[in-house]
């Protein structure tokens, strides 16, 4: 069973998530790519501002959240140097952990890419790591 979620962000200028979400217990996630400190066109990018404006609306439905209602899980793919940058303050600031998918092949070997290090770093923040692809 799914239930169509729309939670508007009082504290922006309109942003709003709305998602079929499921209310039988099974996890969803919304998933990002590249984060960049300016709103962006590409549909894989997604500014600073934006993602605070979703993680606001995350903790509203975690303060209404009916009962069986799985708060979605956020998820960056592709390991990009931006998730680095820039995800980890506004997750913390949030209470939020997310679930890094990484191009293992890419890690340290190209400068858009996370080193190895870098997500070191982000596991000792309680992130997680996971392989995209090799």
């Amino acid at each position: 069973m799914q239930t169509a979620v729309t939670e508007k962000n009082p504290m922006s200028s309109g942003a709003s998530i709305v998602a079929a979400i499921p209310t039988d217990g099974r996890p969803c996630a919304i998933t990002y790519h590249e984060i960049e400190p300016e709103h962006s066109t590409d549909i894989y990018r997604i500014s600073c501002g934006e993602l605070e404006e979703h993680l606001n609306i995350l903790d509203g439905l975690r303060k209404k959240a009916p009962s069986g209602f799985v708060i979605p899980q956020m998820t960056f793919d592709n390991g990009h140097i931006s998730n680095y940058q820039y995800a980890p303050a506004l997750l913390e600031k949030h209470g939020q952990k997310a679930i890094f998918f990484l191009v293992v092949s890419d890690m340290g070997k190209r400068p858009q890419t996370m080193t190895w290090e870098q997500a070191r770093e982000m596991v000792s923040m309680c992130h997680e790591m996971q392989s995209h692809t090799w």
